[in-house]
Formats: structure tokens, C-alpha cells, sequence
């Protein structure tokens, strides 16, 4: 007896590399992806396949994940004080695992903000990529001890706060 044909399918794993159509209400005949026949694929979550991306697959693919549990050596705080009608002022806060002596915190609006005037570091903006260095005063930071500055900005259609940030170049959480 054949099955009937399946409009959805999970990904099927073989030596060619990763195949399919994947998808929330994906079903899965026993025998193929290792899933029970009639179970249903759960809904979107941390499993779930992102949207937007291609999701046919040629050969093995490798995305790199911090490992687990495992804190980001800094952090880095990106507060909106206020918003009016096309300007803003925000505090950004950086707290980093090791001391400091001089450091650069690196970010890139998304929606096309400008820096105004800036208190407690040195901001510069290429176009949408932002870069504030440590004041003198502020050079020398302890380990786990917090160093904050402030600005001022203009939007015009959007004001989303940055997604990413870096400190002397590494990444933050």
C-alpha cells in the first residue's frame, strides 16, 4: 500500500546532506527523521527553523553557538531616556568581566539615527556605525564595575534601539 502524498515534509537526513521543506505542521513517516508517524512537529519556538532563510540545504551546515551557560565577558546597556518627536537621549552602560584601561564600545543604528552631542566619552558616527571612546577621566575601569556616557540623537521615520554591541572589538551580551 502506498501512503498518500505529503504536502510538507521534514527534513530528511542522508549522505547527501539536508533535504526538504520544513515547516510547523510537518508530519513524518516512521523510518525517516527519526519521529513517531503522525506526530506533529511543534509550533514555533527555540526548535523552530528561522524564517526567512532558504530551506533547502546542500551539505553539512555549521552555525556557531556560544557554548551554554557560559556569560558573555561584558554587557552592555542601551537606555532610551527619552524620545520626542525626531530626537532622543539615551545612556548606554558597560560592565565588563576584566578591568579597563581605555576602551571603545563599537554599535550600528538601524534606522538611521544621528549623534548630537555626547557627555562622558568620545562619540564619533560614520553613517549609521557609532563609535563612543573612553573620556580620560573614565579610562581606568575596574573589573565588574560599571562606566556609563550619554548623547543626544535625531531620527526620522524609526528610532530602534541598536541590536548589537562591542567592546575593543569583542562582542557583548
Amino acid at each position: 500500500a502506498s501512503a498518500a502524498p505529503m504536502p510538507e515534509r521534514e527534513p530528511v537526513h542522508g549522505p547527501e546532506g539536508t533535504t526538504g521543506t520544513p515547516s510547523a505542521a510537518a508530519r513524518v513517516p516512521d523510518g525517516q527523521g527519526g519521529r513517531d508517524p503522525g506526530r506533529t512537529k511543534p509550533g514555533p519556538g527555540p526548535d523552530a527553523p528561522p524564517r526567512g532563510l532558504s530551506s533547502l540545504v546542500h551539505g553539512p551546515v555549521s552555525v556557531p553557538v556560544p557554548p551554554a551557560g557560559r556569560p558573555s565577558p561584558c554587557r552592555v546597556v542601551y537606555d532610551r531616556v527619552s524620545q520626542w518627536s525626531g530626537g532622543f537621549q539615551a545612556t548606554v552602560t558597560v560592565t565588563s568581566e576584566r578591568a579597563l584601561d581605555g576602551w571603545r564600545v563599537d554599535w550600528t543604528f538601524p534606522d538611521g539615527q544621528k549623534i548630537g552631542r555626547a557627555w562622558d566619552a568620545t562619540v564619533r558616527q560614520d553613517g549609521a556605525r557609532v563609535t563612543a571612546t573612553a573620556a580620560d577621566y573614565d579610562r581606568a575601569v575596574p573589573a565588574r564595575t560599571a562606566v556609563s556616557f550619554g548623547f543626544t540623537g535625531t531620527w526620522t521615520n524609526a528610532d530602534r534601539a541598536p541590536a548589537a554591541f562591542t567592546l575593543d572589538g569583542r562582542p557583548c551580551g
